[in-house]
């Protein structure tokens, strides 16, 4: 991911969280060597219509929001974009819900008391890699497909 631009939905309703989150995302020098651009919404309907309009790698997501609670929040996002990388980022440490939100297809759950910036470039990096290999399997099982059509 060196000297890439990554783009970053933040669906946080609290602004003392988008704070310390962008802090911790652009406070070191690989912050520097890639060029984070982190853009933020304080609902999950205002992420749905980010999201519609393209143009983001990875989305970090808050599960306690004003119109989303939950895994269902997870899920609504990938009804809309089946692709697209989320990391949920919470306030509760629960494991339960950490399975659950990882079974409806968030690729990490971080809990942001425990959370460095070198933790949460990490799982934004691998959450767009593991998407970048589901797609290039894909690919490779639709050209076997096609392969065989001749």
């Amino acid at each position: 991911m060196d000297h890439q631009h990554i783009r970053i939905l933040l669906i946080e309703d609290d602004l003392a969280d988008f704070i310390l989150l962008r802090k911790k995302l652009t406070s070191s020098h690989e912050a520097a060597v890639s060029n984070y651009h982190l853009e933020s919404v304080t609902a999950l309907q205002q992420g749905l219509d980010r999201l519609a309009k393209g143009d983001i790698d990875v989305v970090l997501l808050d599960l306690h929001l004003p119109d989303s609670n939950g895994v269902a929040t997870v899920e609504r996002i990938r009804e809309q974009d089946p692709q697209i990388p989320i990391v949920v980022l919470t306030a509760v440490g629960d494991e339960e819900i950490a399975v659950r939100a990882l079974q409806a297809g968030a690729q990490d759950y971080l809990v942001k008391d425990e959370l460095s910036g070198p933790l949460l470039r990490r799982a934004i990096r691998y959450a767009i890699e593991r998407r970048r290999i589901a797609e290039e399997k894909e690919r490779f099982k639709q050209q076997l497909v096609d392969s065989e059509k001749l």
